[in-house]
C-alpha cells in the first residue's frame, strides 16, 4: 500500500469532536481537502479517530 504524504490520522480525539472541530484545529497549517471523523455505526458515537487530507505535503508535515 502506498503511503500518503498529505493524509494524517488523529487519534484519541474527544468523544464530542465533530468534523468542523477537526477542520478548525488543522486549518492553521494549510488548505484542507477533506476531513473525516470515524463513528461507531451502532451507537453513533465517535471512535476518537479522525483523518485530514491536506492539499500539500508541506502542510501535513508541519501539522504533525
Amino acid at each position: 500500500m502506498k503511503s500518503s504524504l498529505t493524509n494524517l490520522c488523529f487519534k484519541n480525539l474527544p468523544s464530542d469532536f465533530e468534523k468542523q472541530d477537526l477542520i478548525f484545529l488543522c486549518k492553521q497549517y494549510g488548505f484542507i481537502q477533506s476531513a473525516k471523523i470515524m463513528f461507531d455505526l451502532k451507537t453513533g458515537k465517535s471512535k476518537g479517530l479522525g483523518f485530514v487530507c491536506f492539499e500539500s505535503p508541506f502542510s501535513a508535515t508541519i501539522a504533525k
